[in-house]
C-alpha cells in the first residue's frame, strides 16, 4: 500500500482577515421607549448596546441588525386619499469601519 503525502496548508496566518467592524453609537429619541438599551440578536448571538454610548461591533450587527431594523408603516395623502407604504429606521445611529 502506497503512503499518502502529507498535506500542507498554504495558510498564512497574514493571509487570514480579521472581521471587520465598526464603531458605532446608538442615539437616544425622545420617548422614554427610545432612551433604553438596545438589544441586538444575529446568528443567536445577543449583544445589549447601550446608547449614546461609541461601541465596536462586528460588521454583522451593524449591516444586518441596524441597518434591516425598519418599521413599516403607511401614510395617506390628505388631498387625493392616496396611502403609501414607507419605511422608518428604527434606531438612529452613526457608524464607521475601524
Amino acid at each position: 500500500m502506497a503512503k499518502a503525502d502529507p498535506v500542507v496548508s498554504d495558510v498564512v496566518v497574514s493571509d487570514v482577515v480579521a472581521p471587520k467592524k465598526y464603531k458605532v453609537t446608538i442615539h437616544s429619541g425622545e420617548t422614554d421607549s427610545d432612551k433604553g438599551d438596545v438589544v441586538l440578536c444575529h446568528n443567536f448571538r445577543q449583544i445589549l448596546v447601550q446608547r449614546d454610548v461609541e461601541v465596536t461591533l462586528d460588521a454583522a450587527f451593524v449591516e444586518e441588525c441596524l441597518a434591516h431594523s425598519k418599521i413599516e408603516t403607511i401614510i395617506k395623502d390628505l388631498e387625493t386619499g392616496k396611502e403609501r407604504t414607507v419605511h422608518i429606521a428604527r434606531y438612529s445611529y452613526s457608524a464607521s469601519p475601524v
